[in-house]
């Protein structure tokens, strides 16, 4: 039977392991019905809506940031003919990644490697024309370093694009560890983003609420774990299945409510 408190690793393998891999992707399509791939509380309208908000296009190199098995990065590729690098904490994620790659012929103008997004980048300052990261800024403490390295791989004029979960409403610890069971989490306040952009060199060009979208996504996602149930507990084992749903469950909870907002930003590099 799985641990309850199973960490990152066991994580992607339940994920991503071959035998498990359809039966997750059946379920993600079940919660959005234009699901392509992505592992993440962002819709694909949302997706689609972050990647135009780069204005990038052929000839433009964009760094995503906690790229997953890479379907985003594949998806801003082929949507917008730039090419791009991902980075991941997760060597299974990014094998995952560079197989989708290959499989979708895009091997030349996508390329995925094992990084630590909390650590200095491995790439020379002004390298890319935009970053992107999709919820991926809430599992990196140490924030106004991570926004610093974040202008430095950018060029002057590029953008940003993010979101990030904060706080608006009170939540009690129970509430919070149901929906952190994998993961550690850095939750913050209403502009503590924008103080740290603006510390970075960063002006701030939009910021969009979707916590709407995450909540419905949620319900939906626990609905169809239930629905899926006897498969899933011979899959993860009966506490993890628990925990994963419960968790599903409680994001839909404080987003519904309003104590946990889901928020985009995008940001232009001084």
């Amino acid at each position: 039977m799985a641990k309850r408190n199973a960490g990152p690793r066991d994580f992607y393998l339940l994920r991503y392991a071959a035998e498990a891999e359809a039966l997750q992707n059946r379920i993600f399509a079940e919660a959005d019905p234009g699901y392509f791939g992505q592992g993440s509380w962002t819709s694909t309208a949302d997706y689609d809506r972050l990647f135009d908000w780069l204005g990038v296009g052929p000839g433009s190199l964009v760094l995503d940031i906690a790229s997953g098995a890479g379907a985003p990065a594949l998806r801003l590729a082929e949507r917008r003919g730039c090419r791009v690098v991902g980075i991941d904490r997760s060597r299974d994620a990014v094998d995952t990644a560079s197989k989708r790659a290959c499989a979708q012929k895009l091997a030349d103008r996508v390329h995925f490697e094992v990084a630590d997004a909390s650590a200095r980048l491995p790439f020379d300052a002004a390298h890319f024309d935009a970053v992107i990261s999709v919820d991926g800024l809430i599992h990196l403490p140490d924030r106004p370093n991570v926004l610093g390295e974040w202008a430095r791989v950018l060029k002057s004029g590029g953008r940003l694009a993010f979101t990030d979960q904060i706080v608006t409403g009170p939540i009690m610890n129970t509430e919070l560890s149901l929906r952190t069971p994998a993961f550690d989490f850095l939750i913050t306040h209403p502009g503590y983003n924008e103080r740290l952009l603006e510390d970075a060199g960063f002006a701030l060009e939009r910021r969009e609420d979707l916590t709407e979208t995450i909540a419905g996504l949620a319900r939906r996602h626990w609905q169809a774990r239930e629905s899926h149930r006897d498969a899933l507990i011979a899959l993860e084992g009966l506490e993890r299945y628990e925990v994963l749903t419960a968790y599903r469950r409680m994001a839909e909870t404080l987003a519904r409510e309003r104590r946990l907002s889901h928020v985009a930003f995008l940001a232009r590099r001084r």
